[in-house]
């Protein structure tokens, strides 16, 4: 089972074009829409101070900000955050993904971040579909970048309460299945 976790993960990464550093574009459009998008790019990394989007250990990330994106027709990789972690929480899984060739994009979850734990009770479990969700209908239909983005090539991936994302009694959201066929 490790060996064939291991082989997937390795093929994954082979799927895409390489790229020199991670271009990183933050998003900051209030609680709903807080985090960032990493995506190939052939400039030289920096450090991209974060700004309000900064955690008490974390104020930059390593990446080319706002640089032009290097491909076309691109998979798209939503990720999400455990309990009381950060859109950034992954950085290194994050990378790894754009340097292969994949648009990444992630929020901090409202109400249940490293900055805001108001959030209680199931309807921090219950909200996160619809907050992935609207990232997602923002990434295809908003985001100023949209067009390198292939959206029949999406995918999901979380670790702890950030893998749970099922909507209804077991089943994935509508529009997930719609956007992974």
């Amino acid at each position: 089972m490790r060996r064939t976790l291991w082989a997937f993960a390795v093929g994954l990464l082979c799927l895409g074009s390489p790229a020199k550093a991670a271009g990183i574009q933050l998003l900051d459009s209030g609680p709903a829409l807080s985090g960032a998008i990493w995506y190939p790019c052939a400039a030289e990394p920096t450090h991209v101070a974060l700004g309000s989007l900064a955690v008490p250990t974390v104020d930059w990330l390593p990446g080319a900000k706002d640089c032009p994106i290097t491909g076309t027709k691109l998979p798209l990789v939503i990720v999400s955050h455990g309990n009381s972690g950060y859109f950034a929480l992954h950085l290194d899984i994050i990378e790894a993904l754009a340097n292969a060739g994949f648009v990444v994009a992630a929020i901090n979850h409202p109400g249940n971040n490293a900055n805001d734990m108001s959030g209680r009770g199931m309807s921090v479990w219950a909200s996160r579909p619809a907050q992935m969700v609207r990232l997602l209908d923002f990434m295809l239909n908003e985001w100023k970048d949209r067009a390198a983005i292939d959206p029949a090539k999406v995918g999901l991936f979380g670790f702890s309460l950030g893998g749970l994302h099922r909507a209804g009694s077991g089943r994935r959201s509508t529009r997930f299945s719609q956007a992974c066929l």
